[in-house]
Order: structure tokens, then C-alpha cells, then sequence
């Protein structure tokens, strides 16, 4: 059998050429397609989400950087620096709780018992509880916290105890004294806070143990309130 070609090599040629060159162009058009694409996110990103994110950044910025210079106490906690200038400062002013146990020490007279007492460090307003043997303790006991006074730095005397208002005792002085009995009462008053600093050179004067009403000579129907 015999076989004649009807297209000469130079065609054929031509054909694979053409076909490649489709084949090229088809892939060149695919590569194109993902450059745009890539192209128009990296705008989208840099050009819009990323423009709005800064701006959106810059406006949380200056809303917290106004906030914090709108602060009076920024100086004093912006930097650790600062901070470690404050101890010295705080450490030297800081409040002695114990004196306060003193203080109830030497104010308190025989007979006088305290069970609880509540005191705030800030004001200086004092509650405490207790009971008295009878209630001639509990006479001179309310006069010692009225007349005791103290000194501070060796300044001028000062009232001790301020507002001074006691509850719970009642009864006749001469009737408690004979039976003996036990007689609970509470006390209202302030102390200075100054008392609390610590280093403070503190001097307390109570008068003498035996102190009433009457040897004070300022006798008063409702010095006891029940």
C-alpha cells in the first residue's frame, strides 16, 4: 500500500507552532489573571484596610493619650522611676495602728473592761465596747476620756478624745457600787489621726484615777444615757 503526504513537513511545522503558541498564550493568560487579582488585593490591603486600620489606630492613640494627660496623678505613675521617688515619702508617712493601743492603755481606769473597739485610720472615729466593775467606774472611767489630753512634738495640749458619748450605763451610783455588779457599756469618740503617723513624740495626760463628776465639779443629770 502506498501512502502519499498531503501536507509537507513545512506545514506541520506551522501546525505544532500554532498549536504551542495557543497553548503559551492560554497559560500567559491564566498567569495574567492571578497578577491582577494579586495586584487589586495588595491595593485593597495596603491603599484601604490597611489606611483604615492605621487611622482607626491613630484615633484610639490620641483618645487614650488625652485620657492620660487629663489624669492629675500621671506624673506620679507613669514611670517606675517616679513610683520608687514616692516610697520614701509614703514609707516616712506611713500610719503607726499600734499607738492606738497605747492611747486605750493609759486612758483607761480600774474597773473598766473593753472587749471589741473599731477604729478608722482616715477619720480617727473610735467605737469599743465593754463593761465596767459598777458604775462608779463607769463615772470616772466616761470623765478620763472626756478631761485626758495630749501633746504632739511637745506643742500645746489638746483634747484627747473628741465627742465623746457613751451608752448602756444605768442605775443609781450608790446601788451599783454595793451590789457590785458588772454594768456593759459602749463609747462613741474620735481621736486625732495625727496620733497615728509614726515618729510622732506623743505625750497623754489623764486625769487622776479617782476623777468624777462631781470632783470635777461639773455635775450633769444625763452623763450616762442608756
Amino acid at each position: 500500500m502506498i501512502q502519499i503526504n498531503l501536507l509537507p513537513d513545512v506545514k506541520i511545522k506551522f501546525m505544532k507552532t500554532k498549536r504551542t503558541e495557543r497553548i503559551v498564550v492560554f497559560i500567559c493568560g491564566i498567569l495574567s489573571a492571578i497578577s491582577i487579582v494579586a495586584i487589586v488585593v495588595l491595593y485593597l490591603t495596603v491603599d484601604v484596610f490597611q489606611k483604615n486600620h492605621l487611622n482607626s489606630v491613630a484615633t484610639q492613640i490620641t483618645s487614650e493619650s488625652a485620657s492620660i494627660k487629663n489624669d492629675a496623678d500621671v506624673n506620679k505613675i507613669i514611670t517606675i522611676q517616679q513610683q520608687l521617688k514616692s516610697l520614701p515619702g509614703l514609707y516616712a508617712n506611713r500610719n503607726n495602728p499600734y499607738e492606738i493601743f497605747n492611747i486605750l492603755q493609759q486612758s483607761t481606769s480600774k474597773g473598766i473592761t473593753i472587749s471589741t473597739f473599731n477604729i478608722n485610720y482616715q477619720t480617727g472615729a473610735l467605737t469599743f465596747d465593754g463593761s465596767a466593775d459598777n458604775l462608779l467606774d463607769g463615772n470616772v472611767f466616761y470623765n478620763q476620756l472626756l478631761y485626758s489630753t495630749y501633746s504632739l512634738d511637745k506643742g500645746p495640749q489638746e483634747p484627747l478624745f473628741g465627742g465623746v458619748t457613751i451608752s448602756g450605763l444605768s442605775g443609781s451610783t450608790s446601788s451599783s457600787a454595793s451590789s457590785g455588779a458588772s454594768i456593759n457599756y459602749s463609747v462613741k469618740a474620735t481621736v486625732p489621726v495625727a496620733l497615728f503617723k509614726t515618729g510622732a513624740n506623743i505625750a497623754i495626760s489623764v486625769p487622776n484615777k479617782d476623777v468624777t463628776q462631781s470632783t470635777l465639779n461639773q455635775p450633769s443629770a444625763s452623763t450616762f444615757t442608756k
